[in-house]
């Protein structure tokens, strides 16, 4: 007897409702108690419950899938995923890379290679030296590996974290003049010392700075500035974030950066197209006067200044923007500046030093 029930009894024993009154509750109770058993053993004939359980089971995948793509996608700088180098390590040994021989980080690269160079976590340094190639750390550790695989004339030199939230530590790789070099460099900052091979840079989380350089040069940086002194046939460069600065001597220059200044310090600019494109910063052209090129200078949310002794051209600054057009020299190369929330200074000095030697 159910506790309903025994209420409508208790109630008509007090004669608190009529017998009449009683049998009518005490079917009601009874009805309705039937009812709810028959609709509860549909639901659970019905597998509600798996539904339940399977809706909930996809729900939750999903929300790890995201979770591990958003973790996957955070700075290098934050957390280390050994996954990714480990993971590119095994795909080149199913394309057909081999281990090279090591002897304490030194061997032997044919002139004609192609260099690829994959750090993550930390900063690289490069340096083009005669003889074999080497590769050290700044210091030892269990949480991290490094490999050279060849196949064919590609070398790919990996070094890369093997436990989470590893410190990787700095390399230094010294190596003989190659066909060309392209560095991945996650986490840290890159530097390059008298490299003459073509290069193909991307950085993320820190800085590049390449010194007397004389390739042809694709440069890219996330969250660092770029700086490059040298000359070569040509410069490409991207900054996220940070400011480019560029002294030397191109025959194709072109600049873009995004929240950051470009900075053209004693550039030699004598043939070529080149362009500099700045967002949210300004733009500060120094030119040597054995330059000769064509300009052609915009700016919005700033002015245009021009100091260029012997030039033809003519600067209007107006309203928050500015622009010039003039020439320098014969105008055998052509130049073309925009920046878009901040000005244009456009200055010259002599030469004092041949095109990518340092200056004293």
């Amino acid at each position: 007897m159910s506790a309903e029930e025994r209420m409508i009894l208790e109630m008509l024993r007090e004669g608190k409702v009529s017998v009449e009154d009683a049998e009518r509750l005490l079917n009601a109770v009874r009805t309705g108690g039937e009812q709810s058993r028959r609709r509860s053993a549909s639901l659970l004939d019905s597998g509600w419950w798996e539904e339940v359980e399977r809706s909930l089971g996809e729900t939750l995948s999903k929300v790890e899938d995201r979770i591990a793509r958003v973790v996957t996608d955070l700075p290098r700088s934050s957390l280390r995923m050994p996954l990714r180098g480990v993971k590119r390590k095994r795909q080149r040994e199913a394309q057909g890379f081999e281990p090279v021989a090591l002897d304490d980080g030194t061997f032997e690269i044919p002139a004609n290679a192609r260099v690829e160079v994959d750090v993550e976590g930390g900063a690289l340094r490069v340096e083009e030296a005669p003889g074999p190639a080497h590769v050290s750390f700044d210091r030892e550790g269990h949480d991290w590996e490094w490999a050279v695989q060849a196949l064919g004339d590609t070398y790919v030199i990996c070094v890369y974290a093997s436990a989470v939230w590893a410190g990787v530590p700095n390399v230094a790789l010294s190596l003989p003049p190659v066909r060309s070099l392209t560095c991945r460099v996650s986490g840290g900052s890159m530097s390059g010392l008298k490299l003459s091979s073509s290069l193909d840079i991307a950085v993320e989380g820190g800085s590049l700075q390449l010194t007397d350089v004389t390739g042809a040069l694709n440069l890219k940086s996330a969250g660092g500035g770029i700086g490059v002194h040298g000359a070569g046939p040509s410069l490409t460069a991207v900054s996220a974030g940070g400011p480019i600065s560029f002294q030397g001597a191109t025959e194709a220059l072109d600049i873009k950066t995004a929240g950051g200044s470009v900075s053209l310090d004693h550039a030699l600019l004598s043939a070529g197209e080149h362009r500099v494109e700045s967002a949210g910063g300004g733009v500060v052209l120094v030119l040597d006067l054995a330059s000769t090129v064509t300009i052609d200078a915009a700016a919005s949310g700033g002015g245009v200044d021009v100091n260029l002794p012997g030039a033809v051209g003519e600067a209007r600054n107006r309203y928050g923007t500015g622009q010039y057009t003039g020439t320098l020299g014969a105008g055998t190369a052509a130049l073309q500046l925009r920046s878009s929330g901040g000005s244009i200074r456009i200055h010259a000095q002599e030469s004092e030093a041949p095109a990518g030697q340092t200056t004293e």
